[in-house]
């Protein structure tokens, strides 16, 4: 802390990004340091592009410094799903990870327009959401989402749901990107 008489007093606390025992990374912290990422977690081999529709920035700048640390993968971001179906119809991701939680329509609806258009129906959405408990959990399975994935992110887990979603996309003929930039 620091204080100064007659002006006031602020008080600050760093706390650890990662929880060693699980491996789950905080939100809050993201732009202060570095998130460790395991140097063996890789994504399928080529180029890909993931789509993060998320409305927190502080969760959008883990990512980024997530996803940034991952060869041959680019990172795109919508702050809400409107723009995320937008984008995801345009620019073909090989996985779109979704908030469900956002402002104006939330992930659930846009989960289902991806799945009735013809342009997205192939591109696996993974769920990451601070909803955790286990009704949460289970109405995202039943929606469709690949994978529900709660808030901390635990890195490993992120990267497999990613490398699953891309070898369904793959499978299913989704466009590969043959250059991401």
């Amino acid at each position: 802390f620091e204080s100064v008489v007659d002006q006031g007093s602020t008080f600050w606390m760093r706390l650890p990004l990662a929880d060693e025992m699980t491996g789950a990374i905080t939100l809050d912290e993201a732009a202060d340091s570095s998130p460790p990422v395991n140097t063996m977690a890789r994504i399928s081999e080529g180029e890909h592009l993931i789509l993060y529709v998320e409305d927190n920035p502080a969760n959008l700048r883990l990512m980024e410094r997530l996803i940034e640390q991952i060869p041959d993968v680019e990172l795109i971001s919508a702050h809400n799903a409107e723009l995320g179906v937008e984008l995801a119809e345009s620019r073909q991701p090989d996985v779109i990870i979704m908030d469900i939680h956002l402002p104006g329509m939330n992930g659930f609806d846009a989960l289902k327009i991806l799945q009735e258009k013809d342009e997205t129906s192939h591109i696996p959405v993974i769920a990451l959401s601070a909803a955790a408990l286990k009704p949460d959990v289970e109405k995202g399975m039943k929606a469709g989402f690949l994978d529900y994935l709660t808030k901390p992110i635990v890195v490993n887990e992120l990267i497999d749901a990613v490398n699953r979603g891309i070898s369904l996309n793959d499978k299913a003929g989704g466009k590969q990107n043959s250059s991401v930039a």
